[in-house]
């Protein structure tokens, strides 16, 4: 509830002082609802939340909390104790809805805000981030991106999103790339008060922003706890991004819900090669089982069909397979299928020519190669593509973490038909999206390829 005096941020003048306040709103999705009684109840998007009886003056700041930043200081003014201790009671039990910001000014809006974006989400508000002394820094797992009209701050670890409103947090975060200290922070912004640069501080550490570091005597160089902690060794911030944005828990965004896409038009550069229903004669596969490189129409045939019968499904019960899953095949060597790059067709079982350039096939198969150590290329590559626009179509938030799942699943299949085939497999451990995209002639935005499988030499 604290007030705090310094000079103006927005002018040269630092003699002229301003008020520094820490206010608190609701989500913007969170309703009040007076029930039977007198009891209150919040409708939140974690559910309903009951919170008792409170008094008038908890409600009217309850109220006004739902219609943007509100200094508590000011509705409480002259409030009883237990008044104050009901609040911070109700605020505990709202934790995963209370939007904490700080004000400059009365009349000038919000500086910057943490949003939570759990449940459980509690802000911890770091004082000792803004001592004057201490070395601080922006946490590694931290990133700044445009939001819905806004520039936020997000991080993995960080059960809250920061929204940076005015240019005065902004010019403090920029100063956060490395350590440095509020005195120091202070002396490069010269015209922000020193107060208010440590206030912008603390509220970044306090929502999981800004680090603290420590000298470690053992390198020499300035730690911060995260560097230090094993479970978070083995974490690349766009891998720890990805796994909390596509689970629940730690999204923020609502889950569940269902996007129409638009669906691009089949290319093809020719007419269709029909493929086999069935994978060969015996001696066939009796030659393939002995290593030989080429792979025939009919066992393509086999791993293509193998591949896509069974169904994937994702999401609630009924919502159906994933759609806009594409397979693309480039063969390098097969007595019955030239030589080329391919889209897959299965409603029709064949294989439609995209008329590659020969030097973007011997990129994408030495690529493969590469990726899978192997010490020749396969004989053929099936590449694994997801329409974008489609994924919209699945659970939004989690459709591209729903593909890969697919992904590993259809390799799986095809490793077991190729061993069934008495086929060497292949499964490269990633691949280059561009090249892939240049072979392909498939956008790469719109059209993005998710996973490789080879089979032959």
């Amino acid at each position: 509830m604290a007030m705090m005096m310094c000079p103006r941020a927005d002018t040269p003048h630092p003699d002229r002082p301003i008020r520094v306040r820490r206010l608190r709103a609701l989500l913007e999705d969170t309703l009040i609802e007076d029930g039977a009684g007198g009891s209150v109840t919040a409708v939140t998007r974690w559910g309903e939340v009951g919170l008792g009886h409170p008094g008038a003056a908890v409600r009217e700041l309850l109220r006004r909390m739902t219609l943007g930043p509100v200094d508590a200081d000011n509705v409480l003014c002259g409030a009883e104790t237990a008044d104050r201790a009901e609040l911070r009671r109700v605020l505990d039990r709202l934790g995963g809805c209370v939007v904490h910001s700080l004000g400059v000014d009365s009349e000038s809006g919000p500086v910057l805000s943490a949003e939570p974006v759990a449940r459980r989400a509690e802000f911890a508000y770091a004082p000792s981030a803004a001592r004057r002394d201490r070395p601080v820094r922006l946490s590694r797992f931290a990133a700044v991106r445009a939001h819905d009209g806004r520039l936020v701050v997000e991080s993995p670890l960080s059960l809250h999103l920061v929204v940076l409103h005015r240019a005065p947090a902004v010019r403090v975060l920029g100063e956060l790339g490395g350590t440095t200290t509020v005195t120091d922070m202070a002396a490069a912004l010269n015209d922000l008060p020193p107060c208010l640069v440590a206030e912008i501080t603390a509220y970044l550490a306090g929502a999981g922003m800004a680090v603290g570091v420590e000298h470690d005597p053992v390198s020499g160089l300035g730690r911060a706890q995260e560097d230090l902690d094993p479970r978070l060794a083995a974490w690349t911030h766009h891998d720890l991004l990805f796994h909390t944005r596509s689970r629940f828990g730690r999204n923020g965004a609502a889950l569940g819900t269902l996007r129409a896409g638009a669906t691009a038009a089949p290319r093809g550069a020719g007419p269709p090669l029909p493929l086999p229903r069935e994978p060969g004669t015996a001696r066939d596969r009796s030659v393939a089982a002995r290593g030989h490189r080429p792979v025939s129409a009919g066992e393509l045939g086999e791993l293509l069909s193998r591949a896509t019968c069974a169904p994937h499904r994702v999401g609630p019960a009924g919502s159906g397979p994933v759609p806009g899953i594409r397979l693309y095949v480039t063969v390098a060597d097969s007595p019955d299928v030239p030589c080329g790059v391919y889209r897959y067709a299965p409603e029709k079982h064949t294989l439609v020519p995209l008329g590659a350039k020969e030097a973007d096939l011997r990129e994408l198969l030495d690529g493969a190669r590469i990726a899978a150590g192997a010490d020749r290329s396969v004989s053929v590559l099936i590449t694994i593509t997801a329409e974008v626009s489609e994924l919209a179509r699945t659970l939004d938030g989690s459709g591209y973490a729903a593909v890969l799942l697919v992904t590993g699943a259809m390799q799986e299949r095809l490793r077991q038909a190729a061993a069934s085939l008495g086929l060497v497999a292949s499964t490269p451990v990633t691949g280059d999206i561009e090249v892939a995209a240049r072979a392909l002639g498939i956008d790469g935005l719109a059209e993005v390829s998710v996973g490789e499988f080879g089979a032959g030499g």
